[in-house]
């Protein structure tokens, strides 16, 4: 079966979505790989996929993710450039066996730590914390 990359990526959210992290792992690396060159999303996918699972190296596996796409990108896969939505996915990993509930409870050297560690230059929640620092009512009036 010749399938295109949307459909490979249709399979890949129905392994998420039902906590099959390693099919997803192999359907990525094995099959999309493969047959279609993978973009951003094929990758942000996966590390999604972690973000769901319950096992305890998540953190690990977003980060090792993270780098087969950097290191893809820099041999020449312009498609594979990582961005907030994939970069928010990762902070979700490795924010899941940690001792903080929410990044919404990260203070700013926290934030600070991570963006370092990630090597990014912004924080890929500002448009979300944006949005909800708008929408809190204010009941003390």
């Amino acid at each position: 079966i010749d399938l295109d990359l949307a459909a490979y990526h249709g399979m890949m959210l129905n392994y998420s979505l039902r906590g099959q992290v390693e099919k997803a792992e192999t359907f990525l690396f094995d099959d999309i790989m493969a047959a279609h060159k993978p973009n951003r999303n094929s990758f942000t996918m996966l590390i999604d996929a972690y973000a769901r699972c319950s096992s305890k190296d998540v953190g690990e596996k977003a980060m090792k993710t993270l780098n087969k796409m950097r290191e893809l990108h820099a041999a020449g896969n312009k498609e594979l450039a990582p961005d907030d939505v994939t970069y928010a996915s990762v902070i979700r990993c490795k924010m899941k066996n940690g001792k903080l509930s929410s990044i919404r409870d990260m203070t700013e050297f926290e934030k600070f730590l991570m963006m370092r560690e990630l090597q990014i230059e912004s924080w890929p929640f500002r448009h979300q914390e944006s949005y909800l620092e708008a929408s809190v009512v204010d009941r003390t009036k």
